[in-house]
């Protein structure tokens, strides 16, 4: 069908006055990804395991030629952070660095979640992990593993876990180191890592399971002294320091840290992020800076992230009745 001048005419005038969008929003989405800052949303308080996305969003955001601004929103398991992000719109300019252990845990922990992170979540990359650590307070009179439970069931009274928050990763961890010893630690729950570092300074506690991302100063300065780690191997880090499996303990477990989005996602945008995630994580002077912190960088595919929390959040469901733990 031919279209007359007169009526191109016309067309041209409504556009010019504002009265055709279709124009203007074809034009929006043709813009390139990404044309404005970049949010990237962390559930835990500045100071801890933030570290690692703030490092990486450095070199991210020359990849991209836009900044990306690091936004804390810790509380309630990550699940305010999670809540944000699950109502973000998905274009790519509110993003997660998630923990997935956190987020698979979630369905067996809690009564009610307002989300699925199965569902509601574009996964982009597993970025890296980081084994939990059983760590004491430099005051309490133990160096080995075998010392630290003959004074637990010797002084079960003067000993306390803290933790970052109830049914956080830590807490459970706690709460499996009982089982395993036939004690009963108290375990004293706190608003995250940097306010249960403090509570053990202040000697309120003096056992964790952590990081050893936020720990290693504390670690060096001889504040506090790594006991064994929850890992399938030693780290380089510290070589010198076993892990629970060899001690004989069936316990292994990490701090996981995955970048995601809100689901629906377009496919070139997930393809962008992947490919400046491992970009970041395959520079030598960032997986040094990586594994330095006792963190092991992994960068997978976002096909993988996905089985990973699949695989993570059934492994949970078993699990968490086997503790006695009870939905709140």
């Amino acid at each position: 069908m031919r279209v007359s001048r007169r009526a191109l005419g016309i067309w041209a005038a409504l556009a010019a006055a504002g009265l055709v969008c279709g124009g203007a929003n074809w034009a929006v989405s043709q813009q390139a990804y990404p044309s404005r800052p970049i949010q990237l949303v962390i559930p835990y308080p500045p100071g801890g395991s933030d570290v690692l996305p703030r490092k990486l969003i450095v070199g991210m955001s020359q990849a991209l030629g836009q900044p990306i601004v690091a936004v804390n929103k810790p509380g309630a398991s990550t699940q305010i952070a999670t809540q944000f992000v699950v109502t973000s719109p998905s274009d790519g300019y509110i993003l997660y660095f998630s923990s997935p252990g956190e987020l698979a845990a979630g369905p067996a922990l809690f009564k009610s979640l307002s989300f699925n992170a199965l569902t509601d979540l574009t996964p982009i990359s597993y970025v890296a992990e980081a084994p939990f650590t059983l760590i004491a307070a430099a005051s309490l009179p133990v160096k080995t593993y075998a010392e630290l439970v003959a004074y637990i069931k010797a002084n079960p009274d003067k000993v306390r876990f803290g933790s970052y928050g109830v049914q956080t990763q830590p807490d459970i961890l706690a709460r499996r180191f009982n089982l395993h010893i036939g004690a009963d630690v108290q375990i004293i729950p706190y608003q995250g890592g940097s306010p249960t570092f403090n509570a053990m300074l202040a000697g309120e506690v003096n056992l964790v399971f952590a990081t050893l991302i936020p720990t290693r100063s504390f670690i060096q300065a001889g504040q506090m002294r790594p006991i064994a780690i929850a890992a399938s191997a030693r780290v380089p880090l510290f070589p010198d320091l076993p892990t629970l499996k060899e001690l004989g303990v069936d316990i292994v477990d990490a701090a996981s840290f995955g970048l995601t989005g809100p689901k629906g996602l377009p496919a070139e945008v997930v393809a962008r992020l992947h490919e400046a995630t491992v970009g970041e994580l395959n520079k030598p002077d960032i997986r040094k800076f990586v594994e330095d912190m006792g963190v092991v960088p992994v960068g997978s595919s976002p096909a993988e992230l996905a089985a990973r929390l699949k695989q993570m959040t059934e492994h949970w469901s078993e699990f968490a009745p086997k503790l006695g733990i009870q939905k709140q």
